[in-house]
């Protein structure tokens, strides 16, 4: 949603400066570029995708994959910050750091549920302040 914003906004800014000054041509040429930049912007992060399945969960996009096996897990940290939340999952050979999407968290309550289903221990801090 902020990537479209900024290049709608780009592209007006563009335009109006473009139309002022010079012609018709040039101002479709500057908004064919903004939407030749907004299109593949908006499509690689579009692409991020969270998973569920009964033995794995994770997060991938574009540009990373992270992914943790339940059977693995020894605990779950649940990181609130400010601005963002966090899943840090401790597993026997390495931590996994999840972002929690904020906006629409039904796979952080569908994991969350899975969880608790195996008894693996959940931690929540807040600002780094354990809490329960």
């Amino acid at each position: 949603m902020a990537w479209s914003a900024g290049i709608v906004c780009i592209g007006l800014i563009a335009a109006g400066a473009s139309l002022a000054e010079h012609s018709l041509l040039v101002t479709a040429g500057v908004l064919l570029g903004a939407a030749a930049v907004w299109f593949p912007g908006y499509w690689l992060l579009s692409r991020s995708c969270y998973y569920l399945s009964p033995t794995k969960a994770g997060f991938r996009d574009a540009f990373q994959t992270r992914e943790v096996r339940f059977d693995e897990v020894q605990s779950v940290t649940i990181s609130a910050g400010r601005f963002s939340n966090n899943l840090i999952f401790t597993c026997l050979g390495e931590t996994v750091f999840i972002a929690v999407d904020p906006v629409d968290e039904t796979w952080f309550t569908a994991v969350k549920a899975e969880l608790q289903r195996r008894r693996i221990p959940i931690i929540t801090t807040v600002a780094g302040f354990r809490i329960g």
